[in-house]
C-alpha cells in the first residue's frame, strides 16, 4: 500500500512540474553582420541539463520551469550574455565580439579578415597597443625591430623626414623598392615631398605620405610579404604591402575618450673628430683670411684676425676651441598630443580623433621645425538591409629646413659645410650677430672662401606647407535574405 501511495505522489509531483513549465523563443544575432548566429548555446541558469542550440538562422526554443529567472547565451568568440526573463516569452539577443578570445586575425587584400593560420603566405600584424607604447609621431617607427625581414631607416635627422621601409631586402638597384601602403582598403602614394628655393630644388626631405598617419589612430598594421599575398594589387605590390586599418567606434552605448601626450628631447649624437693642435692658416703658415686649420701649432698667444673694418681688426687667443661646432647646436624637442572619441549603439558607431605634433630640431632657432595637424572620422550606420560606411582624414603640414646640399646652380651656403670649414681656434657662436656686427657680415667676414654659418642658417631656409584630405565611402545593400 505504501508503494502505491508513493507512486501516486511521485506522479502528482511530476505532473505539477510539467504543468509549471513555459516556452521561451527568440533569435540570437551577431553584431558583426546583423545576421542570425548559428550553434549558439542557450542555458537556463540554475537548471542542470536545460539547454539548447540555435539553428542555422539563429532561432531557438527552450522550455524552462517557472522558477528559472535568467538565460545564459554563449557562442565561440562572443561575449557571454546573461538575460533576465522577467515574464518574457520572447527574448532576442545581440551578441558582441569578445576581443579577448579572438585569435591571430590579419587583414588581407580588399580588407578581408582571415585567421593567420589559414593563410598560405607570410603576414605579420602589429596591434594598436604597440604604437601607443612607442609614443612615436611616426607610425613606421613601430616596425623597427618588430617584424622579421623588415628594415626601417630614416631619411635624415630633420623633424618630419621620410621613413623608408624595405621588406625582404632590395629587389632593384635603381628602381623602386618601396612597399605599397593601403589605408582602410585604399592605396596611397607614399612618395617623399621636397621644396624649392628661388626656383631651384633644394633636396630637402619634408616627409612621405606614410608620415601623415596618426599612430594613435591605428587599430592594426599588417605586413604582407609573399607573392600570393600581394597578387591582388599587381605590380604595385611586388615589394610587399603594408596594410593599415584605422580605429572604429564600438557598438556599445556611451562615449569612450582616449588621450595621449608625449614629450621627447634630442641632442647631437656624433660629430667628426677634429685635431686641436694646428690653427688657422695654410701649409704650416698663419694667415688671417684662411678658412682651414693647416697653419702653425696653436700656442695661446694673441693674434689679430679677420678683415679690417673702419681701421680696426679683431683680436683673439690662438688657442683650440675643442667644442666650437658642438656649441653651435641646440637641444631639440618634440611635443605630441592626441585625443580620440568613440561610441555608438546597436546599429551605428563612430570614431573621431585629432592629433598635433610640434617638433623643433637641434639647429638653433625654429628653422628646422615640423608642425602637423591630423583629424580623422570613421563612421558606420546599419539599417535593415543597408550598411553605409565612411572614412575621412585631414592632414596639414607646416615645415621649415635649411638646404643641406651645395651645387653650382643654386650657389647656396651649406650650413654643415660652413661649420666644418671654421678653423679650430675660432668660436662659432661669436658669428651669431651677422647683421649688427660689421665683422660678421658677408662683406667683412673673416674669410672670402666661406659663408657665415648663421647667414646660411637664417637666409637660406626653405619652407613647406600642404593641406591634404583623404576619404573613402562604401554602401552595402542586401537584396534578399540570401543575397
Amino acid at each position: 500500500m505504501k508503494k502505491i501511495m508513493l507512486f501516486f505522489a511521485f506522479f502528482a509531483f511530476f505532473g505539477m512540474h510539467v504543468y509549471s513549465q513555459k516556452t521561451i523563443t527568440g533569435t540570437v544575432t551577431s553584431v558583426e553582420d546583423d545576421a542570425g548566429l548559428p550553434s549558439a548555446t542557450v542555458v537556463a541558469k540554475g537548471a542542470d541539463g536545460v539547454a539548447t542550440l540555435t539553428d542555422y538562422d539563429g532561432n531557438y526554443t527552450l522550455k524552462v520551469a517557472e522558477d528559472v529567472t535568467h538565460l545564459i547565451f554563449t557562442s565561440l568568440g562572443m561575449q557571454t550574455q546573461e538575460i533576465a526573463i522577467d515574464g518574457q516569452t520572447t527574448i532576442n539577443v545581440l551578441m558582441l565580439v569578445d576581443t579577448k578570445l579572438v585569435g591571430d586575425v590579419v587583414v588581407t587584400a580588399l580588407g578581408i579578415s582571415r585567421e593567420s593560420k589559414a593563410l598560405g603566405y607570410s603576414a605579420t600584424s602589429i596591434g594598436g597597443d604597440d604604437f601607443a607604447k612607442r609614443s612615436s609621431v611616426n607610425a613606421m617607427d613601430a616596425l623597427q625591430g618588430k617584424v622579421a625581414g623588415v628594415t626601417v631607416t630614416s631619411g635624415g635627422g630633420n623633424p618630419g623626414a621620410s621613413t623608408k621601409v624595405i621588406i625582404r631586402g632590395y629587389s632593384s638597384v635603381s628602381g623602386n623598392n618601396n612597399p605599397l601602403y593601403v589605408i582602410d582598403g585604399v592605396p596611397i602614394d607614399n612618395s617623399s615631398r621636397s621644396s624649392e628655393t628661388n626656383g631651384v630644388r633644394t633636396g630637402l626631405d619634408f616627409g612621405n605620405r606614410a608620415n601623415d598617419i596618426n599612430p594613435n589612430d591605428i587599430e592594426t598594421m599588417t605586413i604582407l610579404k609573399g607573392a600570393a599575398a600581394t597578387a591582388q594589387y599587381g605590380p604595385r605590390g611586388a615589394n610587399g604591402v603594408i596594410m593599415i586599418t584605422t580605429k572604429r567606434g564600438s557598438n556599445q552605448k556611451g562615449i569612450t575618450v582616449e588621450v595621449s601626450s608625449s614629450y621627447t628631447t634630442s641632442d647631437v649624437l656624433r660629430l667628426p673628430q677634429k685635431q686641436n693642435t694646428f690653427g688657422q692658416g695654410w701649409s704650416g703658415h698663419w694667415a688671417d683670411d684662411e678658412n682651414g686649420s693647416w697653419g702653425p701649432k696653436m700656442d695661446g698667444t694673441e693674434r689679430l684676425y679677420g678683415s679690417v673694418y673702419d681701421n680696426s681688426q679683431r683680436l683673439k687667443m690662438f688657442s683650440p676651441q675643442e667644442y666650437n661646432i658642438y656649441e653651435f647646436y641646440d637641444y631639440g624637442q618634440q611635443f605630441s598630443n592626441s585625443v580620440g572619441l568613440s561610441g555608438g549603439d546597436e546599429n551605428s558607431n563612430f570614431y573621431l580623433s585629432y592629433g598635433n605634433v610640434n617638433a623643433d630640431g637641434i639647429i638653433p632657432s625654429d628653422v628646422d621645425k615640423n608642425v602637423k595637424h591630423t583629424a580623422r572620422f570613421n563612421g558606420e550606420k546599419k539599417g535593415e538591409r543597408m550598411t553605409a560606411r565612411a572614412s575621412v582624414s585631414y592632414v596639414r603640414t607646416d615645415g621649415s629646413m635649411v638646404p643641406d646640399d651645395w651645387t653650382e646652380s643654386n650657389n647656396a651656403a651649406n650650413l654643415y659645410a660652413e661649420l666644418l670649414q671654421i678653423p679650430r681656434d675660432f668660436s662659432v657662436v661669436d658669428f651669431m650677430d651677422y647683421k649688427g656686427d660689421p665683422h660678421n657680415t658677408l662683406d667683412y667676414f673673416y674669410t672670402p672662401y666661406a659663408f657665415n654659418p648663421y647667414y646660411a642658417l637664417n637666409e637660406n631656409r626653405s619652407s613647406f606647407y600642404e593641406n591634404r584630405v583623404y576619404g573613402s565611402a562604401s554602401l552595402d545593400y542586401k537584396l534578399t535574405d540570401w543575397m
